[in-house]
């Protein structure tokens, strides 16, 4: 299901251990295969864990790619979450609450709402509907200076 729900995925490495350690009660090869992918890179890493962060995507989906990046960033790199969360704080009362609204309808909850929020304003901004007057720019501009980085 993984391939057909989502056409990108991102998740801090640590969680991987975690929810196997919980039990999946559906078990299937995309478990197996995230589990393989946290077993080696946990061999060939030097880091602890919970510095490291997996993103996949579907070959060819450039907007998808940089979506995940973006949450990867976020996650791995504190300057860049300060900076994002400093642009946010920016956003008017009434648009962040519009934006929460059309994530909380998607499905994501309120405690992804500033990454989610941020990956989309940097990559994707036409997933808002409510934007207007180029609200994204600050946030497109800030996510290419560090992935340029990386």
């Amino acid at each position: 299901k993984y391939p057909t729900s989502w056409i990108g995925y991102n998740l801090p490495m640590k969680t991987i251990p975690e929810v196997r350690a919980a039990g999946i009660p559906d078990y299937n090869d995309y478990d197996r295969v995230m589990y393989d992918i946290y077993a080696t890179c946990m061999k060939l890493s030097n880091s602890d864990v919970s510095e490291l962060y997996l993103i996949g995507y579907i070959r060819g989906h450039e907007t998808t790619r940089k979506h995940e990046i973006c949450h990867g960033i976020f996650y791995t790199n504190k300057q860049f979450r300060s900076e994002v969360m400093q642009l946010m704080r920016g956003l008017k009362p009434t648009l962040r609450a519009k934006l929460r609204a059309h994530l909380r309808r998607s499905g994501y909850t309120d405690r992804v709402f500033s990454d989610e929020t941020n990956a989309y304003l940097s990559t994707r901004a036409s997933y808002f509907p409510v934007l207007m007057k180029g609200e994204h720019k600050p946030f497109v501009k800030l996510f290419e200076e560090y992935y340029a980085k990386n």
